[in-house]
């Protein structure tokens, strides 16, 4: 059925005020009727991006004021600490000895950056939008402790036990570093102003508008780093003998085809972990008291 030039200008008249009026009130859809005519939904263009706004939460759709502080950078880590010199002492020589074979410390973690001091500004007066303060930055994680270096291991060729008693060693493993300390958060701005309301007239109708602020959010602080681990104390290797150890052939790597012509010999030299280390030195020597003696050396040949 045709329009007539009457619905035509009522449609037109109802839409535009209904446009008009989505910029100051929210409104729900509604409809255009004429007799004869099927209903019309009407709904506004703008409201449903207005509704959006205020129910979403979304705090970077709102309007920012202030800066937000910078989070504060990471301590650096700290070196691992050296390892103590290894050291091999043919018995007996000019005693008494003194050995310093101790692991170096680890170097402490560096402590995290404070995060930088908020700048929130002056709140903006009797706006017509919602605001959103500035927020607060993360103070940074403190650096983790170096791990301590290994005690070194001292190898001993002797025949009479009596010489080890003239050997004093140091062989004290390295402590862990320390971390480092994580630095402050800093707080948000808060908002002066939470809430407000602005009246809006239009075509004689008049509505409140209600806008709010919300404060910003607290930065953290940082984490504290972990602590190094130490080093394991350095040993002792006691070889009763003077002469130097035989060189030793545990595994090899050979072709099949050459097995059918050719032996292989395989050796290798036997230890034995004993208790007692400290008490096979001079008094007052720092070292594991477990050591390892030499219990011979064996070797066989295969085809």
């Amino acid at each position: 059925m045709p329009k007539s030039p009457a619905f035509t200008r009522a449609f037109t008249r109802a839409f535009t005020r209904a446009f008009t009026r989505c910029t100051a009130t929210l409104f729900t859809a509604g409809s255009l009727s004429a007799v004869g005519l099927v209903a019309i939904p009407l709904v506004a263009p703008c409201s449903t991006a207005t509704w959006a706004h205020h129910q979403s939460g979304n705090r970077r759709g709102e309007h920012y004021y202030g800066n937000d502080s910078r989070d504060g950078r990471d301590g650096r880590s700290g070196r691992d600490g050296r390892d103590g010199e290894n050291r091999t002492v043919t018995l007996p020589s000019a005693v008494p000895i003194q050995l310093d074979l101790s692991g170096e410390a680890g170097e402490d973690g560096l402590d995290g950056e404070d995060a930088e001091w908020r700048r929130c500004g002056r709140q903006p007066r009797n706006t017509r939008y919602d605001l959103q303060a500035a927020d607060g930055g993360d103070g940074g994680n403190g650096g983790n402790g170096g791990r301590g270096g290994n005690g070194g291991t001292l190898t001993v060729y002797y025949t009479d036990p009596a010489d080890l008693r003239q050997v004093y060693v140091n062989a004290i493993a390295g402590r862990g570093g320390d971390g480092g300390w994580g630095g402050d958060g800093t707080r948000g701005c808060n908002c002066d102003d939470d809430s407000w309301r602005i009246e809006r007239c239009t075509d004689g109708n008049c509505t409140e508008e209600r806008y709010d602020c919300e404060d910003g959010e607290d930065g953290h602080d940082g984490q504290g780093g972990r602590g190094g681990a130490a080093g394991d104390t350095g040993r002792l290797v006691a070889n009763n003998q003077l002469e130097p150890l035989p060189n030793e052939r545990p595994r090899t790597t050979t072709a099949i085809s050459t097995l059918a012509n050719q032996t292989i010999s395989l050796s290798r030299n036997l230890w034995q972990t004993q208790s007692g280390a400290r008490s096979l030195l001079a008094p007052g020597s720092t070292i594991a008291d477990s050591n390892q003696s030499n219990a011979g050396h064996i070797e066989r040949r295969f085809a």
